[in-house]
């Protein structure tokens, strides 16, 4: 899953990129040092959770203002874990200290060769990621939160049963708006409670109710065959689920109740005229000359386009951590849920796309929302890695607002072109070597879409776009080591993005970097 090869090449060429590298080893080297010295110290107990992550933190910290986004990515994960050792999730034993130390000898090799940046290290930053993974993954935690608990299954059980018992009352009777009115109002209810994430399928279920519910609720004419094929299906599923965790805690992630769901969700989905519609505003005005009530700038601040990119860089940000998450899924019910999820990310961003005039990007988004689960297994619809991984390269491109229009409008056309699959990468890329194989699900899903999102880092052999020459100049501005207004407000959406997926409260040394970084942003 690294990158870092073409950002260790550019970062190195020049004066300027050798003294931030050169500042970086030193400062980066104590990192290190102060992991292994924790660890070593500890012996056989646990070291100290609250040090382990502060210097993993400064450690990626570091890392990413040096653009190596390999270390920075082993440094994440060694943060996760010293995280989930504070709050008591991940018990500390043999194989732990094993990954941990392993992690940390590797840290010291890919630091001696952050000039040189090639293939060996990007392999060792892979196979080290997918090593921690066992234990940094959001899906290590297989016991209800304190949230979850403290809330109580029996009143989780009882609200969910009356939930379909007033679906169930509407679907009968749908003509019938008081039915439908206490149905959603159980549901908005039901769905602010924050225990819902850690029992699977209650939050999918529930958030897919309130969304079909919304065209209902706003319009005159009655529902649609499809949302009351949606509804009927949810009565069953929170039925059993509400059964499930009145006799033992937690609902069945997996049931053929919920797969029958799941087709629902999905027709729901395909059903034309569900998105809401949105019109540039330069098209409620008059095509003539005039006089008009309101005009607009002769130059304004910033064009759609521009807007556009903007807008969409929160979705592309979402869109990747639903490709992270469904990456290291334990198992094909996870795989189909974050699926499910990410497709609707996927048409969420197309909807944009559409909205600003970009079609090129609007077909190309729904085309992969199409094929993104198109591929049947013996257990369900599957995840196509080919077009996981498409995705994942325009939501790279997509995150960064400076990014050059023609470099992405280019990618697309490479992504769309002409084959039997609609989406597909490059002749050279690990997907497309092995695409005469069977899909792959679950940990081989997983093993898969790690291999070949670092097959990205081919992009340092060849660039989209000629390298810049950097300004020789052999002292460095103390400045340019500090996050600064754009880059300080990005830096804070992804700690604030790292906190939603993480779940519970944020840690003290998290919300003290956020608050840094918007003083320094407010500074700027």
């Amino acid at each position: 899953m690294s990158t870092s090869a073409g950002d260790s090449h550019q970062q190195g060429q020049g004066p300027e990129g050798q003294g931030l590298l050169g500042f970086f080893m030193l400062e980066a080297n104590e990192y290190i040092e102060q992991l292994d010295g924790l660890v070593a110290r500890a012996g056989a107990a646990m070291p100290d959770p609250d040090a382990f992550t502060r210097s993993a933190r400064s450690l990626r910290g570091s890392a990413t203002m040096a653009k190596l986004g390999g270390i920075a990515e082993v440094s994440t994960a060694l943060e996760r874990i010293g995280r989930s050792l504070r709050d008591g999730s991940l018990r500390w034993d043999a194989a732990l200290k094993g990954a941990a130390v392993a992690a940390i000898d590797d840290l010291k090799i890919l630091l001696r060769g952050v000039r040189t940046w090639g293939e060996a290290e990007n392999r060792r930053v892979t196979t080290r990621l997918a090593d921690l993974a066992r234990y940094s993954s959001v899906g290590q935690r297989p016991q209800p939160t304190p949230a979850a608990a403290g809330l109580g299954a029996s009143f989780l059980a009882a609200e969910t049963a009356q939930i379909a018992a007033a679906l169930d009352a509407f679907v009968a009777r749908p003509e019938a708006r008081d039915a439908f009115a206490l149905a959603i109002g159980r549901v908005r209810a039901l769905r602010g409670v924050a225990a819902l994430k850690d029992l699977p399928p209650l939050a999918e279920v529930i958030d897919a109710v309130d969304r079909a519910a919304k065209p209902v609720e706003l319009g005159t004419a009655p529902p649609s065959a499809t949302q009351l094929a949606l509804f009927s299906a949810a009565v069953r599923v929170l039925r059993g689920a509400a059964q499930e965790m009145a006799a033992r805690g937690r609902p069945s992630p997996a049931s053929a109740d919920m797969e029958e769901f799941s087709r629902a969700s999905a027709a729901l989905d395909d059903e034309p005229g569900g998105a809401d519609t949105i019109v540039p505003v330069a098209s409620l005005f008059y095509s003539d000359a005039g006089p008009h009530v309101v005009s607009s700038a002769a130059h304004p601040p910033t064009t759609p386009r521009e807007r556009f990119r903007l807008e969409v860089v929160s979705q592309a940000e979402h869109l990747r951590v639903l490709i992270a998450e469904c990456s290291s899924a334990p198992d094909s019910a996870a795989v189909g849920r974050l699926g499910r999820a990410l497709r609707g990310a996927v048409r969420s961003l197309q909807a944009a796309a559409e909205s600003f005039g970009q079609r090129e990007l609007a077909q190309f988004l729904g085309r992969a929302a199409e094929r993104l689960l198109a591929r049947p297994t013996p257990s369900g619809p599957a995840l196509d890695p080919r077009v996981v991984i498409s995705l994942s390269e325009i939501a790279t491109l997509l995150t960064d607002p400076m990014t050059p229009p023609d470099a992405i409008a280019k990618r697309i056309v490479e992504l769309s072109a002409s084959t039997a699959s609609g989406v597909t990468p490059p002749a050279s890329h690990p997907a497309v070597v092995q695409r005469h194989k069977p899909t792959p699900t679950g940990r081989e899903l997983q093993t898969f879409l790690q291999s070949g999102i670092a097959g990205f880092s081919t992009l340092s052999e060849r660039p989209l776009s000629q390298p810049v020459p950097l300004v020789d100049e052999t002292v460095v501005p103390i400045q340019t080591l500090l996050y600064s207004g754009r880059s300080a407000l990005d830096r804070a959406r992804e700690i604030r993005q790292e906190m939603a997926v993480g779940g519970g409260p944020p840690s003290p040394d998290a919300l003290e970097e956020l608050f840094d970084l918007l003083d320094l942003a407010a500074a700027d």
